[in-house]
């Protein structure tokens, strides 16, 4: 158990050491609602790729449906093209998924999830390459894939493979944000997926009139005792209080890379 602690400790303050970041974020473009588009829109550009340094990478991946992975920013420096890809995430649109086409997709699987992952994790090794210093603890960048999905049924098994046959790979982290994902087998697969990686996570939005009361009675990501199961939907968060973990774990809120330490001393 100590070793399990200092382990921990290890990882948290290597995120004070590490000075450049690497984000591939792939998003899905089709929501029942606007509000939810404009808030997991705002979350990428406010959130992900303001708070991100000029030297920081950062690419994204969109997708229709949870099909048509699509490469709409390269992987590369956030300085490079700079204008472009404010001007590209300013644009960016959504659409409505139809009833019919709802109900296809959570009959069979698709693979564009899948594809999007692949890429993303073969761009990031390849284009941030990593730097292993202070006694191989801390590794730079701090490389994530962050994947917003919706409802749709996924095909996740070449991904499963692709990760024990490139253990490279196990560098990167992926985090996985669900829109008001239904579907408990879903959110269980989704979930496995992301703890194959270090420092995974999976968080499952809730755009519901209950919000507030979701928030807190999942307020505590992964805890088995905690877990609360209704109608299928696990682990469904508080979109506030979800993307604020997503955040926090990401460490993307830190202004500074430096750890603050105190000591008080007793003179009585």
């Amino acid at each position: 158990m100590a070793l399990q602690f200092k382990s921990k400790i290890l990882r948290l303050l290597s995120k004070f050491y590490v000075k450049r970041r690497a984000v591939q974020v792939i998003m899905e473009l089709c929501n029942d609602d606007p509000t939810v588009h404009e808030t997991i829109l705002s979350f990428v550009k406010a959130t992900i790729f303001d708070k991100l340094r000029d030297n920081d990478h950062f690419g994204l991946m969109t997708m229709r449906s949870g099909k048509q992975p699509f490469a709409t920013l390269k992987l590369e420096q956030k300085f490079k093209n700079l204008k472009i890809k404010q001007k590209v995430l300013r644009e960016l649109n959504f659409s409505f998924r139809t009833s019919t086409n709802a109900s296809a997709d959570m009959a069979r699987p698709n693979t564009g999830l899948q594809q999007a992952l692949q890429s993303s994790f073969s761009s990031m090794i390849h284009e941030c390459p990593s730097d292993i210093f202070k006694s191989e603890t801390i590794i730079s960048p701090q490389k994530w894939v962050v994947a917003i999905v919706g409802p749709q049924q996924q095909e996740l098994k070449g991904m499963q493979n692709y990760f024990k046959q490139n253990p490279i790979a196990s560098e990167i982290n992926l985090i996985i944000i669900g829109v008001s994902i239904r579907n408990n087998k879903l959110c269980k697969q989704y979930r496995n997926l992301c703890y194959m990686t270090p420092e995974g996570q999976f968080v499952n939005l809730n755009f519901s009139e209950q919000e507030e009361e979701a928030g807190q009675i999942f307020a505590k990501i992964g805890d088995e005792s905690t877990r609360v199961i209704d109608k299928g939907i696990e682990n469904e968060l508080s979109s506030k209080r979800a993307l604020q973990c997503v955040e926090a774990a990401m460490s993307l809120y830190e202004s500074t890379r430096h750890p603050y330490i105190t000591e008080n001393i007793d003179f009585n």
